[in-house]
C-alpha cells in the first residue's frame, strides 16, 4: 500500500548514534529465528535491519512508513506552534498529507501480519525524535 509517492519521503540515513544502537541491536538479536521480518523502505530503517545481523530476509512494506505530515513534513511540532499555537497532528488537518484514519490502516494492516505469525517477528522502521 503506497499512501504517498516516493519523492515526499524524508529518506535520511542513520547518524552515529544510530549506526551505534543498531550494532547494538545485533548483540541482542543474535542467533535468534524469525518468522516475520518486514522493514520500512526509508534508508534507516533498512540500514538497522542490515547492521542488526537478522539473517532473515526482510519484506519491504511502505505500511511502515512514518506519518507524511504534508506540508509539516520536516517541520518539528514547536515550529510549526510559531505559526498554528495550539496545532497538534492529533486536532488539526494535515495539508497535504495522510489522515489519521489512512495512517491507522497502514498500522492495522501491520497489526495484522504480526498477529497471524505462529513465531517471532521483527519490525524495522524510522523513528525520528
Amino acid at each position: 500500500m503506497e499512501s504517498r509517492p516516493p519523492e515526499l519521503l524524508l529518506d535520511i540515513r542513520l547518524t552515529e548514534l544510530g549506526r551505534r544502537q543498531a550494532n547494538q541491536l545485533a548483540g541482542s538479536l543474535a542467533g535468534r529465528t524469525f518468522e516475520l521480518v518486514m522493514s520500512s523502505p526509508l534508508v534507516r530503517a533498512r540500514e538497522t535491519y542490515e547492521r542488526a545481523g537478522v539473517t532473515a530476509a526482510a519484506e519491504i512494506t511502505s505500511d511502515l512508513l512514518e506519518w507524511h505530515c504534508g506540508t509539516y513534513e520536516g517541520i518539528s511540532a514547536p515550529e510549526t506552534r510559531l505559526e498554528v499555537p495550539d496545532w497538534s497532528v492529533w486536532t488539526h488537518p494535515i495539508v497535504g498529507g495522510e489522515t489519521v484514519e489512512t495512517v491507522g490502516d497502514r498500522a492495522d494492516s501491520v497489526i495484522g501480519r504480526v498477529a497471524r505469525a505462529a513465531g517471532d517477528v521483527v519490525l524495522f522502521a524510522p523513528a525520528t525524535s
